[in-house]
């Protein structure tokens, strides 16, 4: 057994009593009950595994089912269980609140308003940084460049991009991303709305966009 993993009876029988324990750290299911064969069948057969884990191990297990006459137990069948891992998307979440930018400041950052995570990789292979509404005078700028990552400006559809690429730690992109500033260079800067919106790579899977809001 493995963090994570379940068993359960899927078509309870009246006549079978079960009991879930965990001995020497494995689950174990105690089915008692004068009952036919047929009834037991039909609820073994229903028992059900599961992890609910995001990221579970692919260590291998095996369930092994005993039945009893009364009098003696059957030799033990195993069957083995094979879990599959599938790759969960890196997430990127803003806190809720926005960045605010006044004329003349040396710029205002990310910091805090935006998370990243990933539940199944330590490291991310890449990312972009947009900010949308981009307006004459706006950059971008990274504070705390990393030597695992490269940081690369485009403008894409009028809007400044920053695309974030190599193999590092969710920290390391996370202390870049913090660093990521804004600022206006225009001694008339327009109060149009912007947003910085932020996406992360583990390799196959793109997060969800967060967006944070410019003021």
């Amino acid at each position: 057994t493995q963090a994570g993993d379940e068993l359960s009876v899927g078509a309870p029988n009246a006549n079978i009593t079960i009991t879930q324990s965990v001995v020497d750290g494995n689950i174990v299911l105690t089915l008692t009950g004068n009952a036919t064969k047929a009834e037991y069948q039909a609820v073994i057969d229903s028992i059900t595994f599961k992890n609910t884990s995001e990221n579970p191990t692919t260590d291998t297990r095996t369930i092994t089912v005993t039945v009893n006459d009364g009098a003696l137990d059957s030799a033990a069948a195993s069957t083995s269980v094979t879990v599959v891992p599938v790759n969960d998307a890196p997430t990127a979440i803003n806190n809720g609140t926005g960045i605010s930018f006044t004329e003349g400041d040396a710029g205002t950052t990310l910091a805090g308003k935006v998370t990243i995570g990933d539940v199944d990789n330590d490291n991310l292979q890449s990312g972009k940084v947009t900010l949308v509404g981009t307006q004459t005078g706006d950059e971008l700028s990274v504070g705390s460049p990393n030597a695992n990552i490269t940081v690369t400006s485009s403008v894409v559809d009028g809007n400044i991009v920053l695309t974030l690429t190599g193999n590092a730690t969710k920290a390391e992109y996370q202390a870049l991303i913090d660093s990521i500033t804004f600022k206006n260079t225009s001694d008339n800067p327009t109060t149009n709305d912007r947003s910085i919106t932020v996406t992360v790579n583990d390799g196959a899977l793109n997060s969800a966009a967060s967006s944070t809001a410019v003021t």
